[in-house]
């Protein structure tokens, strides 16, 4: 009976060691879900690309992938339909262009597909994704009437048979290039186009300062739009206020370099500096002095003679 129990104990920790072995090896052999995202660029209605983002989730948020080898194709997986191939950078993303060569494919229809292919890799299995976009192009306008600044974006697709048609009821966003960001041109941050792919807005941005000339840059963007991607259009305009430059690089100030500095700060300077050391001068002057004067020997008086007294 003892023996039986024994084999039994054994049996149980054996088959309980090779259920966590199993168990963790089907941990190591279990791959990650890649996401894998194709966005679709058009600037200035010029050379189209394509950017490729890839992310995982780890830990209940998500990373970018790096170093993941990622193929681009046009309408169909082949090898004739090749764009590019890209390796994904430290934030996960990498950029490909459509190359000359696929310039006639590319203008034989309105619409196409693009897919992207990640290679399989020791921590991801193969991953697709794809997505279909339609030409379309941007064109702004601008106009003053009765004082008011008027801009007007025009957003119009290809279709089927090579026409122009307008685009009705898609946001565009219409703004003024500043430094790091764009600057709405009016109090709404999107406008919607109208029957005739027309979005209006209202310039109120007066007195913003422009560049030597008053231009401005004016910025229309229709943003991760379903059908068309994202456009992005800039055009200058005389909008903005001429702001004179005054250039102190050679001329005495307090931001120029030491042989620049001004004559009051010199004097300034000048003069504490031989006031703190004149007086530590004066005071290490005195002390020696005190020091001679406690090294000489007090003077003594002269004893009187003695008065001899003679007899009268």
């Amino acid at each position: 009976m003892k023996r039986i129990k024994t084999t039994s104990a054994g049996l149980f920790f054996l088959l309980l060691f090779l259920a966590t072995s199993l168990s963790a090896l089907a941990q190591e052999v279990e791959k990650a879900d890649l996401n894998l995202n194709l966005r679709y660029f058009l600037k200035n209605n010029k050379v189209p690309y394509l950017t490729v983002e890839t992310n995982t989730k780890v830990e209940r948020r998500f990373e970018p992938v790096q170093g993941m080898a990622v193929a681009v194709y046009l309408n169909e997986v082949a090898p004739e339909n090749l764009l590019a191939n890209v390796v994904t950078k430290e934030d996960g993303k990498a950029t490909a262009v459509i190359p000359p060569d696929k310039r006639e494919v590319w203008n034989s229809s309105h619409q196409h597909t693009f897919i992207g292919v990640a290679e399989e890799s020791e921590r991801f299995e193969e991953t697709t994704s794809e997505i279909e976009i339609t030409k379309a192009r941007l064109a702004i306008s601008t106009d003053t009437t009765d004082g008011a600044r008027n801009v007007m974006v025009l957003l119009e697709a290809l279709d089927d048979e090579g026409n122009w048609i307008p685009v009705e009821e898609a946001d565009v966003k219409i703004g003024i290039q500043r430094l790091n960001t764009v600057l709405p041109v009016g109090p709404d941050d999107a406008y919607t186009t109208d029957e005739e792919g027309v979005a209006l807005a209202e310039f109120t941005r007066d007195g913003l300062p422009g560049d030597d000339n008053g231009n401005l840059m004016l910025v229309a963007t229709v943003l991760d739009n379903d059908t068309y991607g994202t456009l992005t259009l800039e055009e200058a305009v005389a909008w903005g206020a001429i702001v004179a430059h005054s250039n102190d690089f050679d001329k005495r100030s307090l931001f120029a370099t030491r042989d620049k500095a001004p004559y009051w700060l010199l004097f300034l300077s000048g003069f504490i500096f031989f006031t703190v050391w004149g007086t530590i001068a004066y005071l290490v002057y005195l002390l020696m002095r005190i020091r001679k004067l406690g090294k000489t020997k007090p003077a003594t008086k002269p004893e009187p003679a003695p008065v001899e007294l003679t007899p009268a």
